[in-house]
């Protein structure tokens, strides 16, 4: 007699199994078909393994991979032992230690006087170019577009203000069609 309220984790497990063990069995399948034909190949010596490796990256630098161009170039061109891992970061320079006949120190060649510093000139603005009271807070905005879209900061910044001098603008959308119109 069977409980009417409780679970039957029997029939739950079969069809899980049903469904489970021919996809298993496919992939196992081929695996060891593959293994067969030799697609796995077991690497007899370090230096083999290495050859392959790079001739391999040569290869996908040949086909215009800028990666493998530049492993091609750290790793092939500037020879390495094979049992050494290939570079991943870049090396950092050493410096030489500084000795006492490296540089000489020079005496000052100018005695510092105690004049005071002239006040800087307040800016005169011409009337020949219009003031634009475009909102800081715009031209952050459509520069942060800019920067998203591809462009470098500098770049973007460089841009907007070059707008920024001709016309003023009320929302930072304006000025990018305008830097794309």
């Amino acid at each position: 007699m069977e409980n009417i309220g409780t679970w039957n984790s029997d029939l739950l497990f079969i069809f899980t199994a049903a469904l489970l063990v021919p996809i298993v069995l496919y992939f196992v399948g081929a695996i060891l078909s593959n293994i067969e034909s030799g697609q796995y190949n077991s690497v007899e010596s370090e230096t083999e393994a290495w050859t392959q490796i790079k001739q391999r990256t040569i290869q996908n630098a040949i086909n215009g991979d800028a990666d493998a161009r530049d492993w091609v170039t750290e790793n092939v061109f500037q020879p390495k032992s094979p049992s050494k891992t290939p570079k991943s970061s870049p090396v950092t320079k050493q410096r030489p230690p500084k000795t006492a006949s490296s540089k000489p120190k020079r005496a000052p060649s100018k005695p510092v006087s105690a004049k005071p510093k002239a006040t800087p000139k307040p800016k005169v603005e011409t009337p020949s170019q219009p003031k634009h009271n475009t909102p800081p807070q715009v031209a952050r905005e459509a520069i942060q577009g800019l920067t998203s879209l591809g462009f470098r900061k500098k770049e973007a910044t460089d841009t907007v203000k070059g707008f920024l001098k001709d016309k003023s603008y009320t929302d930072a959308g304006s000025i990018i069609q305008d830097v794309f119109g």
